[in-house]
């Protein structure tokens, strides 16, 4: 979850990031895109979004600018729509943990799609806990508390990570 104005006096967010993903915008080899880079994305394109994802603000402004979102529910959904030409570019959020073309292999379609560019911004996901709730500053605490020792001990850090991409392989 990402800040917004709605959650203010209602949620507290952790101090830092769960993680952060970066918005690839994906073209097909056949039909590439005319833009180049982000801020060139507007009127007359059709950018393939998740629907329910939060977005940074970078792709949030290419709608000002006059290009279209069409929404899918998986990002595998948002590649087929675009291999099948009913949108100009398929936006996915890679992860740390992921390569780029990891959604083209994914989805096996790696010989009619491949990456444009990447947005000019990331998107940070926080974990977020109700001040309303009985126990919500006691859970955030106690996951702040929980971040200073895995944050404190590197080993630890590096076997949680390791862990996390061990278990990201398997996708």
């Amino acid at each position: 979850m990402s800040w917004d104005q709605k959650f203010s006096g209602k949620i507290i967010f952790g101090d830092s990031p769960l993680f952060s993903v970066t918005p690839t915008y994906y073209e097909r080899i056949q039909h590439p895109l005319t833009a180049r880079s982000e801020v060139d994305l507007g009127k007359g394109i059709v950018i393939d979004i998740v629907h329910d994802y939060e977005y940074p603000r970078s792709v949030m402004q290419t709608q000002s600018r006059g290009a279209t979102f069409d929404h899918a529910r998986s990002e595998q959904g948002n590649l087929k729509k675009l291999v099948a030409g009913r949108v100009n570019t398929a936006l996915v959020m890679n992860n740390e943990l992921d390569t780029e073309n990891f959604p083209i292999e994914d989805s096996d379609i790696r010989q009619q799609v491949r990456v444009a560019f990447h947005s000019t911004s990331n998107q940070h996901s926080y974990i977020g806990f109700s001040t309303q709730h009985p126990q919500g500053l006691w859970a955030l605490e106690k996951f702040k508390h929980g971040m200073r020792i895995i944050n404190a001990d590197k080993e630890l850090k590096k076997r949680l990570k390791e862990k996390w991409e061990k278990s990201s392989s398997k996708k």
